[in-house]
C-alpha cells in the first residue's frame, strides 16, 4: 500500500493507533512503519503489530475551510462493505476512533485561551501489499503496466455497475445522497466550466472566453443531461489504484483506493481523472485500460469534464495551490480553445 515519497511525513499519532487497534480487537504492541502516502487531504501510516500484522492507519483532514457537509470516514467504512460485496477489489475498514489533538498552545496571540484543536479522526484500515500504480509509472517507466491498467479498468467496471441505491446525482454518504446545488451532475459540471472560466478570464490561464463558455451552457447542460448516471469513484486517478508484482516479474491491479468522494454523476467523469489527473508525467493512460473497461467515454462527455478538469486545477493554482497536479494539468490549458471548438461543433450537429 506504499505510495513512495509521502507530501507530507506526520505519522499518525500514537493515541490514535492505541485506540483503534483497542477498538478492533488487537492487542499487543505495535510499531510504525512509515508514511505510506499523504496528501492534501488525508494521510495513511503503516504500523507493524507485535505478531508481524500490518496495519493502515488513515488519518482524516478538511483543508477547505467550512465544514465537510458529510462524515467521509463513516462513508468509507460503509462503502467498503457495499463495494466489496458486489465484487470491487477494495481496502476493508476495520475500526474507528478519535482523540483530542495533541497541541502546546495554550494562550491565543492576543492573550486569551487558545481554541482547542479539533479532534484527530481515524480508521484502521486492512494492510494490502503492494504500491500505487501512478508511482510506479512515474519510477519505472520501462516497467511493463499492461495488466495492471487492464485490471483497474475492470474493477472500475464492476464499480460502475453497482447499484447505489438512492434517487437523484450528489455525492454519496453513508446512508444516503447529498445532492448537488445546482441539481444534477450536468449543472454541476456546467456551471462550475462556467465559474472557473469567469474567474481566470483577464489571467495567465485565462485561455477561454468566459461568454463563449456560457453561450454553450444551455446546449450542454442538455447534452451531458442524456449520459447515463450511477455510482462514480469520484477521484480514480492512478494514485489511488493499488497494484503488486503478480509472481511472475509482471504486475496485477490489487485494489481501489479512497471512496471518501465516491458519487452518483456520468461515469465519464472517472476516465478524465484516469487519463488527465497527474501527480508525476506518466504519460497518456495505455489502451489496456480502455479493454479492461469494455470501452471508451462518450466524447461529448470526456471532452467537457477534460475541459472543467482543467480550468478547475487553474483556478487553484490562481488561489496559490501550486503542486505537481496543478502544474501539469496547466499543460492542458493551450489545448483547451481547439477542445472547445470541437465540443462546440459536436453539439451543433
Amino acid at each position: 500500500m506504499f505510495g513512495g515519497e509521502a507530501i507530507g511525513k506526520v505519522q499518525a499519532p500514537a493515541r490514535l493507533v492505541d485506540a483503534l487497534l483497542r477498538e478492533a480487537g488487537v492487542a499487543g504492541s505495535w510499531s510504525y512503519r512509515g508514511v505510506a502516502s499523504a496528501g492534501r487531504v488525508n494521510t495513511t501510516t503503516a504500523i507493524e503489530t507485535g505478531s508481524g500484522r500490518w496495519f493502515a492507519v488513515r488519518v482524516y483532514g478538511w483543508p477547505f475551510g467550512g465544514e465537510p457537509r458529510f462524515d467521509r470516514r463513516a462513508k468509507e467504512v460503509a462503502w467498503s462493505t457495499r463495494l466489496a460485496a458486489a465484487g470491487v477489489p477494495v481496502a476493508r475498514f476495520l475500526a474507528v476512533a478519535d482523540v483530542d489533538a495533541e497541541t502546546d498552545a495554550e494562550i491565543d496571540v492576543e492573550g486569551a485561551p487558545a481554541s482547542p484543536a479539533p479532534p484527530v479522526s481515524g480508521a484502521l484500515v486492512e494492510w494490502i501489499d503492494g504500491e500505487l500504480l501512478g508511482t510506479v509509472a512515474a519510477r519505472e517507466p520501462r516497467e511493463d503496466l499492461t495488466d495492471a491498467w487492464r485490471g483497474a479498468g475492470a474493477a472500475l467496471r464492476t464499480a460502475h455497475g453497482v447499484d447505489p441505491g438512492v434517487v437523484g446525482e450528489g455525492f454519496l454518504s453513508a446512508d444516503g445522497l447529498v445532492a448537488f446545488d445546482e441539481g444534477t451532475f450536468a449543472a454541476w459540471i456546467v456551471h462550475r466550466t462556467a465559474a472557473h472560466a469567469r474567474r481566470l478570464h483577464g489571467t495567465g490561464d485565462g485561455v477561454l472566453d468566459p461568454a463563449r463558455v456560457e453561450a454553450l451552457a444551455p446546449a450542454l447542460e442538455a447534452r451531458l443531461g442524456r449520459a447515463p448516471s450511477g455510482l462514480g469513484h469520484g477521484d480514480s486517478n492512478p494514485w489511488n489504484a493499488l497494484i503488486a508484482r503478480d509472481g511472475t516479474g509482471g504486475w496485477a491491479f490489487r485494489a481501489w483506493l479512497d471512496w471518501e468522494f465516491a458519487w452518483v454523476a456520468d461515469p465519464a467523469y472517472d476516465h478524465v481523472r484516469a487519463s488527465v489527473q497527474r501527480y508525476a508525467d506518466i504519460g497518456p493512460t495505455p489502451d489496456s485500460w480502455w479493454e479492461g473497461y469494455g470501452g471508451r467515454p462518450e466524447p461529448v462527455a470526456f471532452a467537457a469534464h477534460t475541459i472543467h478538469y482543467a480550468l478547475w486545477k487553474a483556478e487553484e493554482r490562481l488561489d496559490g495551490l501550486d503542486s505537481p497536479e496543478t502544474r501539469l494539468a496547466a499543460r492542458l490549458l493551450p489545448s483547451l480553445p481547439a477542445r472547445l471548438d470541437r465540443l462546440a461543433a459536436a453539439l451543433a450537429s
